[in-house]
């Protein structure tokens, strides 16, 4: 049996006044609210004291209350040497890059990708994090479980975390943690690829994330999100701690650090450094198919892919607030930023110049 390592955290609600904040604009975080986690202890001075990129801000980062009930169980979480994960602050690409590895990884199985949706195929480790106790789950997620019922006897509450376990390899993960919050043997063990976009486009998809969802149901409009945004009050964030914590380790033999606007841009080079990445020796024939397969106008279609039709069945999306696979494009920021939000988004980033200026983002498409 494997020793059980322990995060060394502190988990704590927000302030109140803010608190009431963000519950007054997120509906879909009552009635528990968002919790901020802070790392402690000798590991995480050690870091600092290493230059790590991330030292001249607080280790902290916001997830919902419930994430403390499993935050052990993510960081004990048991890694396979054939593992592939996918890591990325949230809408920087995830689905797109799932669907691409998950199709490299199992011999280019188009009628497995097509028939069984993603979310099923390739779990995300922490979604338990966002399901309340006794709500409604997933009905492919209950049918993937069903088969294991022996293993599956004591798993209420934590069935993505069983359906990552129970998964066959080779495995393909999901997960929006930082590397902080997982296995410190995970680079050790896996590969890694981590995807990151360029902020301004990440802050409008994931505006119309936050409008969409009900888990996170966001009421205001988009200058109201920006102060969030810029106040690094946003679940799953702050943005520049995930992504710096990324490209810290780009040179990782085990990571591979893409970014979404060259996958955007040169589909093909980019799937070549894949392909060599994960040891898929893919001819460039089989390459063009998980181009073609994983094209952003085809996924958009694909029920596999997109789940609108069964978010709405389940009521996990809300009526009338657009696509959860919305544009993929580069530079729609520019549709969205008014002098008023560019100021304040500027400043944001000035304070986080520290990492910022370490990490080449294209900002539109050229």
């Amino acid at each position: 049996m494997k020793t059980s390592i322990k995060l060394r955290h502190e988990f704590k609600a927000l302030p109140e006044d803010i608190q009431k904040e963000i519950t007054e604009n997120f509906s879909g975080y009552r009635p528990d609210g968002v919790g901020q986690v802070k790392l402690i202890g000798e590991d995480n001075d050690k870091d600092a004291q290493e230059e790590d990129i991330n030292a001249n801000h607080e280790w902290r980062y916001l997830m919902p209350m419930n994430y403390n009930k499993h935050s052990q169980k993510y960081y004990n979480f048991q890694f396979r040497q054939d593992d592939v994960i996918v890591m990325t602050h949230p809408k920087c690409g995830t689905t797109w890059m799932l669907e691409i590895v998950w199709l490299m990884k199992n011999k280019l199985d188009i009628k497995n990708a097509t028939a069984v949706p993603q979310r099923v195929r390739c779990p995300m480790i922490e979604q338990d994090s966002f399901h309340s106790p006794g709500g409604t789950l997933d009905p492919a997620v209950t049918k993937a479980l069903s088969g294991h019922r022996s293993k599956t006897d004591d798993i209420e509450g934590e069935e993505f975390l069983a359906l990552s376990n129970l998964t066959t390899s080779p495995r393909t993960l999901k997960t929006h943690l930082p590397l902080c919050l997982l296995n410190p043997s995970l680079l050790n063990t896996s590969k890694v690829i981590y995807v990151a976009r360029n902020p301004r486009d990440v802050c409008v998809s994931y505006y119309h994330h936050h409008r969409l969802i009900r888990a996170l149901g966001f009421t205001g409009d988009f200058t109201k999100f920006v102060d969030f945004w810029c106040r690094d009050l946003l679940i799953q964030g702050p943005y520049w701690q995930h992504v710096g914590q990324g490209w810290e380790k780009h040179a990782h033999p085990n990571v591979h650090f893409v970014f979404y606007e060259d996958l955007k841009k040169n589909s093909m080079t980019e799937l070549q450094k894949i392909n060599k990445f994960l040891n898929t020796n893919l001819s460039e024939e089989e390459l063009n198919v998980v181009k073609d397969f994983t094209n952003f106008d085809q996924m958009k279609i694909r029920k596999s892919i997109n789940p609108m039709v069964k978010g709405k069945a389940i009521k996990a999306f809300k009526e009338n607030e657009g696509q959860f696979l919305r544009k993929g494009t580069i530079g729609d920021w520019k549709n969205y930023f008014t002098p008023e939000t560019e100021h304040k988004f500027q400043a944001w980033l000035d304070k986080w110049s520290h990492i910022k200026e370490k990490i080449p983002f294209t900002y539109e498409m050229i």
